[in-house]
């Protein structure tokens, strides 16, 4: 097995690295936002550790019961884990969660939580570069509006490889591109219809998720998980003891 390329993160793998070199098997915890490569690189430390050979689980709410061959395991969304403590005396255990979901005391404290960094629109580039094949032009065009997540961005990119191999367009403008993307729903700096639906609401005064949910006709998982998470990294929303609201001094961005 080919261990996965990782773009970027310098800072997370030498100090993975750092483990490694010094035996390896430390229990860790990756946090990141949704489509921010935490997987990605829990596969590269366990590829790493046990020479490609470990187990990977999706915590659903069920029980998992450790293994017996004393291989790592990859518990991917951890906080979803159930009867926690038949992992107390496991190692190496790799945990993958988003980044504000809850992890009891008992179990963080028996792990190392390293946090996934933003990525820059050059490594952006380069992942859908990679992924997907694309010049640089349009894949740097696509990691713009990829909300800095590398999933997101892959996926703009195919979208955007797609539309040109259908349209037949070998050489495309940046002209082109950009209006293939914005079609497609994918807007200048990463918004979204729905971003900016969500903040015409809240243009109005302070609304709770339940209302801005209900008014947007959207599940709320899709309102905390995509939409906020990501206006908040942009710095226009704030989530109070009175709902969510604008932060002072922000509008309703326009997205041309």
């Amino acid at each position: 097995m080919t261990q996965p390329m990782i773009v970027g993160q310098h800072d997370l793998i030498t100090r993975i690295r750092m483990w490694i070199y010094t035996g390896g098997g430390v229990n860790v915890l990756f946090r990141g936002f949704a489509g921010s490569g935490k997987t990605l690189i829990a596969r590269h430390y366990a590829s790493m550790i046990a020479k490609d050979f470990y187990h990977y689980h999706m915590c659903t709410g069920q029980a998992i019961e450790p293994p017996d061959d004393g291989e790592p395991v990859i518990l991917d969304e951890i906080h979803r884990l159930k009867k926690e403590e038949l992992w107390y005396d496991f190692s190496p255990i790799i945990g993958c969660t988003t980044e504000g979901a809850p992890i009891s005391d008992p179990l963080k404290s028996r792990m190392v939580e390293l946090w996934v960094a933003e990525y820059s629109l050059q490594e952006l580039t380069t992942i859908v570069m990679n992924a997907t094949g694309l010049p640089p032009m349009p894949a740097f065009i696509a990691a713009t509006r990829g909300r800095g997540s590398p999933r997101i961005s892959i996926q703009v990119g195919n979208e955007t490889r797609r539309s040109l191999e259908f349209n037949r367009v070998s050489e495309p403008t940046r002209e082109q591109v950009a209006h293939l993307c914005k079609s497609m729903g994918y807007l200048r700096g990463g918004f979204t219809p729905n971003d900016l639906r969500y903040l015409e609401v809240l243009s109005e005064g302070n609304v709770s998720a339940s209302t801005l949910a209900a008014t947007l006709n959207l599940p709320r998982n899709t309102i905390t998980t995509e939409i906020e998470p990501f206006l908040m990294r942009k710095g226009l929303v704030r989530i109070t003891s009175r709902g969510r609201e604008l932060c002072p001094g922000k509008h309703n961005p326009v997205i041309l």
